[in-house]
């Protein structure tokens, strides 16, 4: 087959990887990623290398003067400048030509022939490398730019951090011949976590991990004449991989002569408190005593204590019912054992408005004829926004009869409320207002969700689409699912279930499902009263599934 090199045209996202700038468009309409290295061509789409044959050596090695990488160092790795391009040639086990990356004057890349192999790897003899270390760097310029600080073996991985794993694995017999591999990548979040995924693959005996401390890479390190820094990196200042779960006591030094956090909060108790030191983060406190002693009281106690400074607890008390555990909370603030004996209930109420529900409430309603009727009900008890919670962008509204909840951000359809009884009344809209949502994860005045509960006529599935960052640690939510869709292009119940499970919920229950008259038929001269005809639900539970 024969190449037939295309024009690099300008850097596009990629809808594999989700990058925004690594995937490249050419001028014959295909793509490809240096990502993922994912190539499309048409409507086709590979995940793998696109492989072409007849790659020569074009150009020839010249100093590269602002990186500090000489003439000799771009011969040994085979760098060649072809006037104004600049290509990194990559070889396979027999040493023969097969890839290239090529960099343009402009900054675009582009890849010719196969460049799934080490850069740099028909420089060393594999075979000859009993007793020595390999280092293996993110880029063709690392590598040179090592070379140029010491004279030990360096290859670079092909297609960046993501693809580290990846090239190792491709690459692994011709690797595992050296007694000890350092990792030298980039010194970013990116680099680091791809220097561990990459070392997982290795012996975690010869595997082993160097970062630079003052530079992203060794390009920049030898950009700014500090060789040694990359030196001190390869000789001294790196560390034995270790997997998740196995430390090497040689390094619990830092951690022994770390001094200890201080506390969290105190005890509710002064001599306790003065024994433990206080509530710490990453503590397990165990509590024991014979039957009878006191522990759940005790447990209670710190349990009231913490949630009177605004903290959350969870309260697994597996031997008593949830009215035993909420009067014995709510005793604690009292002062009074509620549980014993018959109590008033004027007196049970008071009690729990001041303990058990203040807790966080956020209500939401942008409709402004609800607002005054929330802010009643609730009084201190939640927080009121005036605001449509969606996607962050402006729509319509139309507005109907308040009492009849079908005000919605979807127009009703007229065709299919006609098929019930009332509900072509109920759906008459009033008027039509523009309005400004705002998505849940906009809203910087909560920071995390236990429990979501919706009634908002459709706009369920857009809150939750627009709002995952803020249910990352949600517990439950709880909406309403239409299976009939009573507004134009509201979402059914059966597309907000398969989307509630991509999403890592599972359904729970039914807490009511809502009945409705087909018209004309009425029954006891009642329109309201239902036959066995479902029309909506009502609050679904969809509780995050645990594995």
């Amino acid at each position: 087959m024969v190449h037939v090199e295309n024009e690099f045209v300008e850097h596009i996202p990629c809808t594999v990887c989700g990058s925004s700038d690594a995937n490249s468009l050419y001028s014959d309409g295909h793509t490809f990623c240096f990502k993922c290295l994912t190539r499309t061509n048409g409507n086709t789409t590979t995940n793998h290398n696109h492989q072409v044959s007849n790659v020569q050596l074009q150009g020839s090695a010249r100093r590269l003067q602002s990186r500090g990488i000489s003439e000799r160092t771009c011969e040994l790795f085979k760098t060649y400048k072809d006037g104004e391009i600049l290509r990194h040639y990559y070889f396979d086990s027999s040493g023969k030509v097969v890839g290239a990356k090529v960099r343009t004057k402009d900054k675009s890349f582009r890849c010719e022939g196969d460049v799934s192999s080490l850069y740099g790897m028909q420089n060393f003899r594999h075979k000859t490398a009993k007793g020595q270390k390999l280092i293996i760097v993110e880029g063709e310029m690392d590598a040179m730019s090592v070379y140029e600080c010491q004279p030990w073996p360096v290859v670079s991985i092909p297609n960046g951090a993501a693809a580290a794993k990846k090239a190792i694995q491709k690459n692994y017999e011709w690797i595992n011949h050296y007694d000890k591999v350092i990792l030298f990548f980039d010194n970013d979040e990116a680099g680091q976590k791809a220097a561990n995924e990459a070392a997982s693959v290795l012996p975690p005996s010869k595997a082993f991990i160097g970062f630079l401390d003052d530079y992203k890479d060794a390009s920049e390190a030898l950009q700014a004449g500090d060789t040694e820094a990359v030196r001190q990196v390869l000789n001294f200042n790196h560390k034995q991989y270790q997997p998740d779960g196995i430390v090497d006591a040689k390094t619990l030094l830092e951690l022994v002569t770390t001094p200890s956090p201080p506390s969290d909060h105190d005890y509710p108790f002064d001599g306790l408190n003065k024994l433990l030191h206080g509530i710490r983060y990453g503590e397990l406190v165990t509590i024991t005593a014979g039957s009878g002693i006191g522990k759940s009281s005790f447990l209670r106690e710190i349990c009231a204590d913490l949630l009177s400074k605004g903290e959350r607890c969870g309260f697994l008390a597996l031997e008593e019912s949830n009215r035993r555990t909420a009067l014995g909370l709510m005793s604690v603030a009292a002062r009074k054992s509620l549980h014993l004996g018959e109590q008033q209930r004027s007196e049970l109420t008071e009690i729990f408005d001041n303990t058990i529900a203040n807790w966080n409430l956020h209500l939401f309603d942008g409709d402004k004829r609800q607002i005054s009727a929330l802010k009643k009900r609730y009084s201190d008890k939640a927080n009121v926004y005036d605001v449509f919670l969606g996607d962050g962008r402006k729509h319509d509204l139309y507005l109907c009869e308040p009492a009849s909840g079908m005000t919605s951000l979807f127009k009703p359809n007229e065709v299919v409320l006609k098929f019930f009884n009332g509900f072509d009344k109920f759906g008459s809209v009033l008027d039509v207002e523009s309005i400004s949502t705002i998505k849940l994860d906009d809203l910087k005045a909560i920071e995390n969700i236990d429990f979501l509960k919706m009634d908002i006529q459709g706009s369920e599935k857009s809150v939750i689409e627009n709002g995952l960052g803020k249910l990352g640690n949600c517990v439950a939510v709880q909406l309403e699912g239409s299976f009939i869709p009573l507004y134009e292009n509201q979402p059914t119940i059966g597309e907000i279930d398969t989307f509630m499970r991509e999403i890592g919920f599972v359904p729970h229950g039914f807490t009511e499902l809502k009945r409705w008259s087909i018209a004309p038929t009425i029954r006891d001269n009642n329109f309201r009263k239902p036959f066995n005809q479902l029309l909506e639900e009502i609050g679904r539970a969809s509780c995050r599934e645990r594995v």
